[in-house]
């Protein structure tokens, strides 16, 4: 072969191998290309649907996970998206022993739940149980599943959720979790946290405010479930007989008429529902489980406590205390009345203005039940001898053998 031949063979196989070149570099092209716009897509959706949905900061890692599963799907099956989207793989998320699945299974219902979610029941016990959880490495999940229960306390029936009541009640607990960080001994016996420079312990108190408000928060969602619980005739008559529920409730509205500078919200968020929710409790045989005593308890806490029981009760108390129907009500329920009248008024002076609105609706309460003649201090002084006559037998537990066990109640 000459070397012209030698020489046309080559630009001969030349143009085939650059046609290949080129394709291959086009074809690089392209899919770096396809990378940085998935790339960027992949940071831009979840911000969209972030602003659609209303997803906080730490969600949107959750719907960039989800992002990410059905891109990384979807190149090994293009039907892999068939049938999914955020509710399913929320829903999917939970069902993982993953701790940090779970959480972020919760964080996108906890979003979506605004967006009329129907619930699967088999999913509510579920929801309902890790409400209990101790660890303060579960507060974001327990503060989560609060909402979402929450969110379908309507569909919650707690006879068929296996210690129901015991959970949800445990979102009213006044003791806040345990230091999630440990307190170090120094060798003179005394104690200081991990962190020691002042950053960090600026950053250890900004980390003990958030952890307080997230406890804060799960208490009004506590109540606001129990309020909504009670609207079930059945689901009442298990919370009447949970002995320790209503003395979580007086617990409650005592610590917070502290902690809630804002009068306002105090009374909004956790007294009024709360006594509400004592008052519904005391109505039935209930009231013999304690509810009385913490009805009177609630008089003895707060003006708005006591105006609230006033205009809801005050003719009851008063029936009860003046001996209006003879043999209707128990020695027992006589002494709480008349420890709720004395506690009416311990909030004010004789002279304060408050205190002759309050004592001009209890007159009106008297003449209401039928007893005319009977001052104000007549029923001051009958409300002092009936709570200083001695019982026989422990209070709400039980009848004296002398009464009537088939006597009324309050309410």
């Amino acid at each position: 072969m000459t070397g012209d031949d030698s020489s046309r063979s080559s630009k001969a196989n030349l143009k085939p191998a650059l046609v290949i070149l080129y394709s291959l570099a086009l074809f690089q092209g392209v899919l770096f290309y396809y990378k940085a716009i998935s790339a960027l897509e992949e940071q831009r959706l979840p911000n969209k649907v972030a602003d659609e949905y209303g997803f906080d900061d730490v969600s949107c890692g959750s719907v960039l996970d989800y992002l990410r599963e059905i891109r990384v799907g979807c190149e090994k099956d293009p039907s892999f998206a068939r049938g999914r989207n955020l509710i399913t793989y929320a829903a999917q998320q939970m069902k993982s022993t993953s701790p940090d699945r779970c959480l972020s299974g919760r964080r996108i219902l906890d979003t979506l739940i605004r967006f009329n979610w129907r619930a699967s029941r088999s999913e509510l016990p579920g929801q309902v149980q890790m409400l209990d959880s101790k660890s303060p490495y579960d507060r974001e999940i327990r503060l989560r599943a609060a909402r979402i229960v929450d969110h379908f306390s309507s569909e919650i029936r707690l006879d068929k959720i296996m210690l129901g009541i015991q959970c949800i009640s445990s979102l009213l607990d006044v003791e806040p979790y345990q230091q999630d960080e440990p307190l170090r001994p120094l060798q003179d016996g005394h104690h200081i946290s991990f962190q020691q420079e002042d950053d960090n312990q600026l950053l250890f108190q900004e980390h003990e405010e958030q952890r307080n408000h997230s406890h804060k928060q799960l208490q009004l969602t506590g109540i606001q479930i129990i309020s909504k619980l009670s609207n079930n005739e059945n689901n009442l008559r298990i919370m009447s007989n949970t002995d320790d529920l209503a003395l979580k409730i007086v617990s409650l509205i005592y610590t917070k008429r502290y902690e809630l500078k804002d009068h306002d919200n105090w009374s909004r968020l956790i007294a009024e529902p709360g006594v509400k929710l004592i008052s519904r409790f005391i109505k039935g045989p209930q009231f013999e489980n304690l509810a009385g005593e913490e009805l009177a308890q609630l008089s003895l806490g707060s003006k708005t406590s006591a105006t609230i029981i006033l205009k809801k009760y005050g003719l009851i108390i008063v029936n009860c205390v003046t001996g209006t129907h003879p043999g209707f009500y128990s020695t027992a329920h006589r002494k709480i009345a008349a420890d709720i009248v004395k506690h009416l008024y311990s909030h004010y002076r004789a002279d304060d203005e408050h205190f002759e609105n309050r004592k001009e609706a209890m007159i009106d309460m008297i003449r209401k039940a039928a007893k005319p003649r009977m001052a104000f201090a007549d029923l001051i002084k009958e409300a002092d001898r009936v709570a200083a006559e001695t019982i026989h037998c422990p209070l709400f537990m039980g009848h004296s053998s002398e009464e009537d066990p088939n006597s009324c109640c309050i309410g």
